[in-house]
């Protein structure tokens, strides 16, 4: 099955949960720390869904359906290994003070499709990621400019200034070395391991 053949792929920190809920096994996979909460499982997808673009007249809009005043795009790839095709994007929601990050991997293997879903919630002093480098930005630039920016966050796709949700400096990759338990660091080492060993499992075991 596709499912066992992806789970292996897993990085071995993250247990393995198993659960019976109306007599069906849920299986999911969790990875906890004092800065993070991350939950991943994979189910089953179909061609629309892994290119959902098909059914719209341009890719941007689908993308700009998934952004709202609480919701944001924050990364988007479409990548090839080894014949295998693999789409994902990594977006954040927030409310109030709250911050969650979601990961949708899609897996195409032959015309076999799965996705991988993965949720990461920020614990302790991990939200500092998101503040500490737009203040000194803000101060740099008031500085050396003589004027300030509020306009420090911005939409990831277009790379505009946007109000609500929105891209943040500190959430580039340039900064996940500084801050290895934020959950966008761990969600972007995840889907980056899965990616890299997906075309290197042999056909056999997906079979």
């Amino acid at each position: 099955m596709l499912f066992k053949w992806l789970e292996k792929l897993m990085l071995p920190e993250y247990r393995k949960v198993e659960k019976e809920a109306n007599g069906e096994k849920e299986v999911y996979f969790a990875r906890e720390s004092n800065e993070s909460l991350i939950l991943a499982k994979f189910d089953k997808i179909s061609r629309r869904d892994f290119l959902p673009e098909i059914r719209s007249f341009d890719g941007a809009d689908w993308l700009r359906s998934l952004e709202n005043h609480d919701s944001c795009i924050v990364d988007f790839r479409d990548v090839v290994v080894n014949g295998v095709l693999c789409r994902y994007y990594i977006s954040k929601d927030q409310m109030k003070e709250k911050v969650c990050y979601f990961l949708n991997l899609y897996v195409c293997k032959g015309r076999k499709m799965v996705r991988l879903f993965v949720s990461g919630v920020e614990r302790g002093d991990s939200y500092q990621r998101r503040s500490i480098h737009e203040d000194e930005y803000c101060k740099i630039v008031a500085d050396v400019f003589g004027t300030s920016s509020e306009n420090i966050g911005y939409d990831c796709i277009y790379r505009m200034p946007r109000e609500g949700c929105c891209y943040r400096l500190g959430e580039d990759p340039f900064y996940d070395d500084l801050y290895p338990e934020h959950p966008l660091t761990l969600l972007r080492l995840l889907v980056k391991s899965v990616v890299c060993k997906v075309g290197k499992v042999g056909a056999k075991e997906a079979a």
